[in-house]
């Protein structure tokens, strides 16, 4: 009798644990089944974002949909589809055109992370200095300046570096190609078509093996680039686009920013950078914009 009812037990057991592991299983493949949050995201915070999404994925069970292209593209992207939960831009000329049309309310107030421009070159290039490109025997990368807000950045470092208007002449004869993105620009130092970069720093991290960063002097930083996320006009989900929000400012994802170089508070970015602007949208001379003639050695296509 005794053992009969310790038999009993046992399966009574067994079937409150299966109903508790069916509940547990179920329960966990809801956020799973659900839609994944989508975020159309600017290229420079990719490596980064991978990571803090695949933790996040890992949390929480929600699928993450992360696309990556320029400010611009994705701009073009988001209004066109009407797709995407969240908008990571680094460039405040897309951010504000993103508010104007109605495809982001209002962006973050907290930057997701601060960008320093630096020279990136190959491991046995060696400079020290802007100044000391020379002209006619070394080559300069920059983005488009017409589609990327770091183009603009390096156009204003150029425009003001060196003491005589001769050094700005001739540095922009030297600027052998724009591509339309920055990450681009700086392939084209790894794969040996141009000598210099002016790019974001932390893109150094991307490829170590053949790469290095070469500071610039702070004086010859003008500006620090800006990556905000804003929700979309077309969120879905406002309860999971919250939770991911505070994952964001939590110190997981902020340990996989510092990870991959990124700057996330201000006192960094103004100790990096104290007389640099924060932010903001520098005007493009009309002689740097494709379609003229030009100091590059023809005419842009």
């Amino acid at each position: 009798m005794k053992a009969a009812l310790i038999i009993v037990v046992t399966v009574l057991a067994l079937c409150v644990i299966a109903v508790v592991v069916l509940e547990l299983v179920v329960t966990s493949g809801l956020d799973s089944a659900k839609e994944p949050l989508v975020v159309l995201a600017t290229w420079e915070i990719k490596p980064a974002l991978e990571q803090i999404a695949e933790r996040y994925e890992s949390a929480t069970g929600r699928r993450m949909d992360l696309r990556f292209g320029t400010s611009q593209t994705l701009l073009a992207q988001l209004a066109l589809s009407e797709q995407g939960d969240f908008f990571i831009c680094a460039s405040e000329r897309e951010r504000d055109e993103a508010v104007a049309e109605g495809l982001v309310p209002e962006w973050e107030k907290w930057p997701l992370a601060y960008l320093i421009p630096a020279m990136i070159v190959r491991h046995d290039f060696e400079i020290d200095y802007l100044s000391d490109i020379v002209p006619e025997q070394m080559t300069l990368a920059i983005p488009d300046p017409e589609l990327e807000a770091m183009g603009r950045i390096a156009v204003e470092i150029i425009e003001s570096a060196g003491t005589t208007p001769e050094f700005g002449e001739e540095a922009r004869a030297l600027v052998c190609a724009m591509p339309p993105s920055t990450p681009e620009a700086v392939q084209m130092v790894s794969l040996g078509k141009a000598d210099v970069a002016i790019a974001w720093g932390m893109m150094q991290q991307w490829e170590p093996d053949f790469l290095k960063e070469v500071a610039l002097d702070p004086e010859e930083i003008t500006r620090v680039g800006l990556v905000r996320i804003g929700k979309t006009r077309f969120c879905r989900d406002e309860e999971a686009a919250t939770d991911f929000l505070r994952f964001l400012g939590g110190e997981a994802a902020q340990r996989l920013l510092n990870k991959w170089r990124y700057i996330t508070t201000r006192a960094e970015a103004m100790k990096a950078a104290p007389d640099a602007a924060l932010g903001g949208e520098p005007e493009v001379p009309e002689r740097w914009r494709r379609g003229k003639q030009n100091d590059f050695g023809g005419v842009d296509e």
